[in-house]
């Protein structure tokens, strides 16, 4: 698996060149959440995004919290992501890689924080909505390209009958 992620890797630094934008105005969210605390651990999150986030760090691209992030909870992934809206705002690419526990609902795209509640029949309040996100981006940063890469087995939640 290790080769697939110097494969993102790359395919992020083609992209860099591809839409012609400079990595020094590229801004990345790296995220990898390993450590839950209700539910399954997991053990590669944590290294691939370490691999993600050298691969970017290295072609000068600015990292928010200038390395990967470990293990957040919702308050820090929140504030992680206000972060990347606020440097979006001047970049060329935005780039956010997420590997962690997530899953779909909706049409929605859901990522776990590491103090996200065993899941029952509905989105937790501290799962976040990828593609609120998403839009705020659009809007920071509307020329900017994005790159998203979410690393999880997006399990569905199916309502019970």
């Amino acid at each position: 698996m290790e080769w697939f992620k110097g494969v993102l890797a790359a395919f992020i630094l083609l992209m860099l060149t591809s839409v012609n934008a400079d990595a020094a105005n590229t801004v990345a969210l790296v995220v990898g959440n390993a450590g839950y605390r209700e539910h399954s651990q997991l053990g590669f999150a944590t290294h691939d995004a370490n691999l993600v986030a050298h691969a970017l760090f290295t072609h000068q691209v600015t990292l928010v919290g200038s390395r990967a992030l470990h293990n957040l909870t919702k308050v820090q992934l929140e504030q992680s992501l206000e972060e990347l809206v606020r440097l979006a705002q001047t970049a060329d690419l935005v780039v956010i890689y997420f590997a962690g526990h997530g899953f779909q609902h909706n049409s929605s795209i859901y990522l776990l924080p590491t103090d996200t509640p065993t899941l029952k029949d509905q989105p937790p309040v501290e799962a976040i909505a990828l593609n609120g996100w998403i839009a705020r981006l659009k809007e920071a940063a509307p020329n900017a390209k994005r790159f998203i890469a979410v690393d999880t087995c997006r399990d569905v939640l199916a309502p019970k009958p």
